[in-house]
C-alpha cells in the first residue's frame, strides 16, 4: 500500500517538474526572440514616470474643473429649489398647525366651510391672464396655494373667489398641475368675474397704484385683488381696469402704518398671497401694524412702526414731526397721481353711485345676493 502512493507521489513529481520546465523554456524563447528595441519600450514604460504638463496647463485644468463644478452645484441647488418649493406648495393644503397641536382635518374642513358661509369674501380676478408670461401664470398659481393655505390655518377663514378663470385657459391647467388637490379646494371658482357675480356698490377693487388708504374692512364689502405676476410691473393695470368698471380702488394702507428704512428703494407691489395674509390677518386682529408686519417683506422697504420705536419714541416723533407732515406728504403724492390719471372724476362718479344705491345690507339680503349657483362651480370636497 505504502509502495503504491509512493509510485504516485514520484509520478506527479516528475509531471511537475516537467511542466515547469517547459514554461521556463518558452519564456526564454519569448525573451531571446525580443528585439533590443521593444525591450527598452517596454522598460522605460514601467519604469519612467510620465512627465507633468507645464504650470500654465495645470492651471488651466484646474480652474476648468472648478468652473465645471460650480455649474453643477448651481444646477443642483437650482432642482433642489424646485423641489423645495414644489413640496411647499403641495403642503400648503395638509392639515394646519395650532397653538395645541395639530388639528385634525375635520376641524379645518368645518372651519372653512364655516367661512364660505360667513367668512370675509376676498377674491382674486383672474381675468388678467392675457397679461402675464406662462411662468408668471405659474407663480400666479403657487402664489394661490399659499394663500389657501394661509385659509386653512386661519381661526376664521375667508371666503375665498377665483373669478374669471376660464377652465380651459393655462392658468386653471397650472393651478391643477402646481397645487395638489387643487379641485378639492373649499373656494368658490367662476367663470364670470367679480363685476357679473357681485352688486358693485360692495365691491372694492385692491391696487397699490390707488389714491385712497384702506382704513378699514367692512363685512359687507367684497375685496378683490388682482390676479397679476408681474415680474416686469405693469403700471396701473389693475387701477385701470377698476376704474373702466366705476369700481372704487384702495390701496393697503402700508405709507401710514409703517416706516421706510432708511438707504434702502421701497415698493408697494405685493404678491397675491401677502395681500392675501394681509387682510386675513386684520380681519381677526383689527391691527394694520401688526397685519401689515406679517405680509409686507422687509426687502419693500418698509418697517412696522412697532419694530422702527418704542412706545415713547414713537409718541416724541410724532409730537415733534406730527402726523400732518406724513399725510401732507401721501396726499400731495396721491392728488399728483389723481391728476395725472384723471381718477377723481371717477372717484366722484363711484362715490355718488354707492350713495345712490345705498350700501346697508343685512345678513338675509347679502346670502341672497350671492346664491349664483348657476354662475360658478363650488368645490365641495376638502383637500
Amino acid at each position: 500500500m505504502e509502495s503504491a502512493v509512493t509510485e504516485r507521489d514520484e509520478s506527479g513529481c516528475e509531471k511537475t517538474s516537467e511542466l515547469a520546465i517547459q514554461i521556463y523554456d518558452s519564456s526564454n524563447n519569448q525573451h531571446s526572440e525580443m528585439g533590443n528595441s521593444e525591450k527598452e519600450t517596454i522598460y522605460m514604460a514601467t519604469t519612467q514616470k510620465e512627465k507633468r504638463p507645464p504650470r500654465s496647463e495645470r492651471k488651466r485644468r484646474r480652474h476648468e474643473e472648478l468652473l465645471l463644478r460650480k455649474r453643477e452645484n448651481r444646477k443642483k441647488k437650482k432642482m433642489e429649489m424646485k423641489e423645495r418649493k414644489r413640496e411647499h406648495a403641495e403642503t400648503q393644503s395638509d392639515d394646519a398647525n395650532s397653538k395645541a397641536g395639530m388639528r385634525s382635518r375635520e376641524e379645518v374642513r368645518q372651519r372653512c366651510e364655516e367661512g364660505m358661509k360667513t367668512g370675509q369674501i376676498i377674491c382674486i380676478d383672474c381675468s388678467l391672464e392675457h397679461l402675464m408670461s406662462s411662468k408668471e401664470k405659474g407663480k400666479l398659481a403657487m402664489q394661490v396655494g399659499r394663500l389657501y393655505g394661509s385659509n386653512r390655518r386661519a381661526d376664521k377663514p375667508a371666503h375665498i373667489y377665483l373669478t374669471g378663470l376660464k377652465k380651459g385657459g393655462q392658468l386653471y391647467q397650472e393651478m391643477v398641475n402646481k397645487n395638489s388637490g387643487f379641485e378639492n379646494y373649499l373656494i368658490d371658482v367662476a367663470e364670470k368675474t367679480h363685476v357679473e357675480l357681485f352688486p358693485m356698490d360692495r365691491i372694492v377693487y385692491l391696487s397699490p397704484d390707488s389714491c385712497i388708504p384702506l382704513d378699514d374692512i367692512d363685512q359687507e364689502k367684497v375685496y378683490v385683488i388682482g390676479g397679476l405676476v408681474d415680474e416686469g410691473i405693469k403700471k396701473n393695470a389693475t387701477q385701470d381696469r377698476a376704474l373702466e368698471a366705476h369700481i372704487p380702488t384702495a390701496r393697503l394702507p402700508i405709507q401710514e402704518h409703517m416706516t421706510r428704512q432708511d438707504g434702502m428703494p421701497t415698493s408697494l407691489v405685493l404678491a397675491v398671497n401677502q395681500v392675501f395674509d394681509i387682510l386675513l390677518n386684520f380681519t381677526q386682529t383689527r391691527d394694520w401694524s401688526r397685519a401689515l408686519a406679517v405680509g409686507v417683506p422687509r426687502r419693500k422697504g418698509f418697517i412696522a412702526h412697532s419694530n422702527a420705536f418704542s412706545n415713547d419714541q414713537r409718541e416724541d416723533h410724532n409730537n415733534t414731526h406730527g402726523n400732518e407732515h406724513i399725510n401732507a406728504h401721501s396726499n400731495e403724492k396721491s392728488n399728483k397721481h389723481c391728476k395725472a390719471h384723471g381718477n377723481k372724476e371717477s372717484y366722484t362718479h363711484s362715490n355718488e353711485k354707492m350713495a345712490e344705491g345705498g350700501i346697508s345690507r343685512t345678513g338675509s339680503e347679502s346670502e341672497s345676493n350671492l346664491t349664483h349657483s348657476s354662475m360658478y362651480s363650488r368645490h365641495s370636497q376638502a383637500s
